[in-house]
């Protein structure tokens, strides 16, 4: 059983597919920031409908919009901060 762990791990560990895949927090970060645009827009049609319900919709819009741009740009740090560590790493 542990042979099986280990080759599969090994492999887990050099495929190449890992570096095109969306990382958790660029997966968190656009989720997040389609639901505050959802939001957003289902606020300005509750608006046009005068219905005093959207003003709290609307600040959780904005309010998750900013939370999915945040995500999305910490994770291309984390992108860059991890390929320069790399990059360390294979120079020593």
């Amino acid at each position: 059983m542990y042979i099986f762990y280990n080759i599969i791990f090994v492999y887990r560990r050099q495929n190449s597919f890992q570096q095109f895949t969306m990382n958790k927090y660029l997966l968190r970060g656009i989720l997040l920031l389609l639901t505050g645009a959802a939001a957003i827009y289902s606020s300005d049609i509750l608006m046009e409908n005068e219905n005093n319900l959207y003003k709290i919709i609307m600040a959780l819009g904005v309010i998750l919009f900013g939370m999915g741009f945040l995500h999305i740009i910490y994770s291309f740090f984390r992108k860059i901060d991890r390929n320069t560590i790399l990059e360390k790493r294979r120079e020593k």
